[in-house]
């Protein structure tokens, strides 16, 4: 069975036997609106295939994707597998509680568990091939961003662009899996911000709101590395997950050059014409003192910048290395 249609693919659909695909549409809406009505009773549970018909008794062929119902298969216990009490006991003092913990595993670490031989190992494959699964499906690799710039310059609106890139891309695993999304975004100040707003700060971008911020920042970083160690957590969390990137919004150089030394993170300064540099803080007034990695020139218009972060998200994909 085909998992994917392409053009010039010769399918067999039960209506019209062997038929050849002329054109391809992401759904089954857009393929009607293009004059393909006509079903063929093609059985395949990611792709249909319709007809439309050129005069003569003659027929042209489509094929569409359909819509996969996403099922969050990953966070799901063990138990959902139907396992054996045996298997299923050995796997959870292992600790392996949910099957993406599970599909993460190959046959050589799971004889290392007590209780699981050969027999179980069989079971656990069938069991997840059920399932559309198998064994030794690796989460992806990942990569860290330190995302800067002065407020107004499309720091977000970048990381919506790449975030939108990498979704579009295709995963290793079956498309009816639910996966969490691809790229995780953190601000460094945003522990602070929480703890702004139950002294009274309302949320304002005020000169004197953005001089509250930092100096609350300052203060708890020098008393107990407050915001780091929150930070530590997040990336901890990603690093145990299956997204592939994190942006880090950090406006210091002291704590960029902390998560390039501990991470290996690479850095981003996002510029835009016309956006005055805040100088009334210590945060704002140090974004340019560091050497990034890369600076993104928002000068241009929605597309520009959507153009700049497609290619950024093929250039840096963990998975290709150069």
């Amino acid at each position: 069975m085909k998992d994917k249609i392409t053009v010039g693919d010769i399918c067999h659909t039960p209506r019209f036997g062997d038929v050849r695909i002329a054109e391809v549409f992401l759904t089954k809406k857009i393929a009607n609106i293009m004059g393909y009505t006509e079903p063929t009773y093609y059985k395949n549970p990611y792709y249909g295939i319709l007809g439309k018909s050129i005069g003569d008794n003659q027929m042209t062929f489509a094929g569409y994707k359909k819509a996969v119902e996403k099922v969050n298969v990953l966070n799901m216990s063990i138990s959902y597998l139907d396992l054996s009490v045996r298997t299923y006991n050995a796997l959870i003092k292992g600790g392996i509680e949910t099957i993406g913990d599970l599909i993460c595993l190959d046959e050589e670490k799971l004889i290392f568990l007590a209780g699981i031989g050969q027999n179980a190992i069989k079971e656990i494959m069938t069991r997840l091939e059920d399932k559309g699964l198998s064994l030794n499906m690796q989460k992806p690799k990942k990569r860290i961003f330190v995302i800067n710039g002065s407020g107004g310059t499309g720091k977000d609106t970048f990381v919506r662009f790449v975030s939108d890139t990498r979704e579009s891309m295709s995963s290793n695993l079956p498309e009816f899996i639910q996966l969490p999304p691809k790229v995780v975004n953190f601000s460094y100040v945003e522990c602070i911000k929480n703890l702004a707003s139950q002294m009274g700060w309302n949320g304002g971008k005020t000169d004197k709101d953005r001089k509250f911020l930092a100096d609350m920042l300052e203060l708890c970083a020098e008393y107990n590395d407050y915001p780091f160690k929150i930070m530590e957590q997040a990336i901890d969390r990603f690093l145990d997950s299956w997204s592939e990137f994190m942006f880090l919004h950090i406006r210091t150089p002291k704590e960029i050059k902390r998560v390039v030394e501990n991470y290996g993170a690479t850095t981003i300064l996002v510029t835009r014409k016309g956006v005055e540099r805040i100088t009334t803080n210590s945060a704002d007034k140090s974004v340019f003192d560091y050497d990034y990695d890369y600076v993104i020139k928002n000068d241009g218009t929605l597309e520009d910048l959507q153009s700049q972060a497609y290619d950024f998200a093929y250039v840096n994909d963990p998975a290709i290395e150069f």
